[in-house]
């Protein structure tokens, strides 16, 4: 007798006690977003490694060092400039970042008889920073354009 009695009563009040809101909702169909992949081509510039490079150093107006106060591209020899003497083959302007080395940029603007391959020369302050420096391997990283593929998403409507 009590167990009909308690149904009776949760079928007259529940229409009552459960809102609209409460109800769970069938679930809607949603038809897929297709996508149209935009790929296109472009030049950044990036800092892209050389590798380790044999690393020594110079002074500038120096009679040991054979040196005068100008550089081969005609600029004054300052070391606060950060520049580098490199190959032939290496074109003046290049702008170089040599791991460990205060975070200077260094710009090629001089050459050496010595200097060839993938040797880098770098300007010190005085003779005695220069032979204190000796010969060193340190990564070297260029700054350089490179061409790097950029892909565009657009949304798209099909029927």
């Amino acid at each position: 007798m009590r167990s009909i009695l308690l149904t009776f009563v949760l079928v007259l009040y529940w229409p009552l006690s459960v809102s609209n809101a409460e109800l769970p909702r069938l679930p809607t169909y949603r038809a897929p977003i297709v996508y149209e992949v935009k790929v296109s081509q472009k030049l950044e510039w990036q800092w892209v490694s050389v590798g380790k490079v044999k690393i020594t150093a110079y002074c500038a107006n120096c009679s040991v060092c054979d040196t005068g106060w100008r550089t081969a591209d005609t600029t004054y020899a300052d070391y606060k400039k950060g520049i580098v003497a490199a190959d032939k083959s290496v074109p003046f302007g290049l702008q170089l970042s040599i791991d460990g080395l205060d975070d200077v940029v260094y710009t090629v603007r001089d050459r050496g008889q010595k200097v060839q391959g993938t040797h880098l020369d770098v300007l010190m302050k005085s003779h005695w920073t220069a032979r204190k420096w000796g010969v060193q391997y340190r990564d070297v990283w260029v700054w350089k354009q490179v061409e790097v593929e950029t892909r565009e998403y657009i949304p798209t409507t099909r029927n």
